[in-house]
């Protein structure tokens, strides 16, 4: 089961209580089973940018995040679905920490938005663990190796 690092430290936000009820169904099942975390894909600056948007302005929020290429979790699933149910895996993460602000300011001059960022905090739980860096992995977690840059730089070139 694919899943959000830290997905419990962001308070009752839709999304990560949702995978982690998923998390809690899986483990109850009774069936083996193994859940893999990781950090956002590279994808979400430009998720932010689209859904930020309000006439020429991007409203992005900031957060500290580990971005991940989204085709090294696809091998990273396929490794672990390979090797059979182990409960929790390691988590896995990007190579680098970014902030978000900084990855949606990259993607509009690389894909030639060139419109306005304005941060913003967002409130309650989810956005204090935005902010605070509790949905970074843990000392123990896995690394893939393409950056951010190294991925815009990539999806731009085949476009």
């Amino acid at each position: 089961m694919l899943s959000i690092v830290n997905c419990e430290s962001a308070g009752d936000y839709p999304l990560y209580a949702g995978k982690l009820a998923q998390e809690r169904a899986v483990e109850a099942s009774g069936i083996p089973f193994t859940i893999a975390r990781t950090t956002q894909f590279h994808e979400f600056a430009a998720q932010m940018w689209r859904a930020g948007t309000r006439g020429p302005l991007h409203f992005i929020p900031r957060m500290r995040t580990r971005p991940v290429a989204v085709r090294e979790v696809g091998a990273r699933l396929v490794d672990l679905a390979e090797a059979g149910p182990e409960g929790r895996a390691e988590d896995f993460g990007g190579p680098r920490e970014e902030s978000l602000v900084d990855m949606a300011r990259r993607y509009a001059r690389a894909s030639g938005a060139g419109r306005f960022v304005i941060p913003v905090g967002l409130r309650g739980a989810f956005g204090r663990a935005q902010r605070d860096g509790s949905l970074l992995p843990g000392p123990g977690a896995l690394h893939g190796t393409e950056t951010f840059d190294e991925w815009l730089g990539r999806v731009h070139r085949e476009r």
